[in-house]
């Protein structure tokens, strides 16, 4: 039992020592707001209902550029595999603007088993030890190239949430590919929904005007998708990923998913002219 022990021991720290030099010691990396200089910081509730309205202009505007199916759901253009590797080629593109990002060829795997992964609440994973960007491919399709983007963000060395999420949209919005930018864009306004909701309920409802019956009928697919996986393992599962992500300095814990709204904010008040001068307006 002794000699057991030991060996499980032995086991735990060398993996614990692969893990940290893989990936562990990228959750004290220079923060990415810092690097590229694009500053977080409060915003008012006014400036955060702007971006939300902007960006549902943006998200119905890309939907009316994708596919759907009789049932007027959106649908990827490509077949999986072909989604799978134009993921990586999409990351690349923005990598040649921002050379923060680049690195080796990635290519998101589709996790054989995706369906019954999707009773865990888990979209994708990034596994460290044989640098895979795994994705939960019978997700919605909707959802789907913002997860393989922030899947391979987390390849690049960008272990925090908030970031990986942020790169997602970075480059998600900057592709040419419909199906990606629509994601992006979707993405990115459902995380600043949720934070507008919890400061000014009206706005939060304005915001929603502007999202077309298009895009509902994807999140109403969406919602009744994972409705079905509810239950005891996800909400095992979901405190499994807080209590990984608490230990990795993410003190939000599973909520630090939602942070990449700060990232967002900052990237659109620095390079959307009528969000910058209407902020300037206000501060003046």
């Amino acid at each position: 039992v002794g000699r057991a022990l030991r060996r499980l021991l032995w086991t735990l720290s060398i993996l614990l020592l692969a893990f940290m030099v893989l990936h562990g010691w990228n959750y004290t990396r220079m923060p990415l707001s810092e690097s590229t200089q694009w500053k977080v910081r409060d915003r008012s509730s006014d400036e955060l209902a702007r971006a939300a309205v902007w960006l549902a202009d943006r998200t119905s505007e890309a939907r009316t550029e994708v596919l759907e199916n009789p049932d007027g759901v959106m649908v990827l253009r490509a077949d999986m595999r072909e989604t799978l590797a134009e993921a990586g080629t999409v990351f690349d593109e923005t990598a040649k603007r921002l050379p923060l990002l680049e690195g080796p060829p990635v290519r998101p795997k589709g996790v054989l088993l995706s369906r019954y992964w999707s009773y865990t609440g888990i979209t994708g994973m990034y596994f460290p030890f044989l640098v895979e960007a795994n994705v939960n491919v019978d997700a919605p399709h909707s959802s789907l190239p913002n997860t393989m983007l922030h899947e391979i963000a987390h390849t690049r060395g960008f272990a925090r949430e908030d970031e990986a999420g942020f790169l997602a949209y970075l480059t998600g919005t900057g592709s040419t590919s419909p199906d990606f930018r629509y994601s992006a864009f979707l993405h990115a306004f459902l995380s600043l929904s949720n934070q507008l909701y919890a400061y000014d309920e009206n706005a939060w409802e304005s915001a929603w005007e502007h999202i077309s019956d298009a895009v509902q009928r994807d999140l109403a697919y969406q919602a009744a998708y994972w409705k079905q996986f509810e239950g005891p393992v996800r909400e095992v599962s979901e405190q499994v990923n807080n209590t990984y992500l608490e230990a990795n300095l993410q003190t939000d814990g599973v909520r630090s998913y939602g942070r990449n709204a700060d990232l967002i904010l900052a990237h659109l008040y620095q390079t959307v002219p009528e969000l910058s001068e209407a902020a300037q307006a206000e501060a003046g």
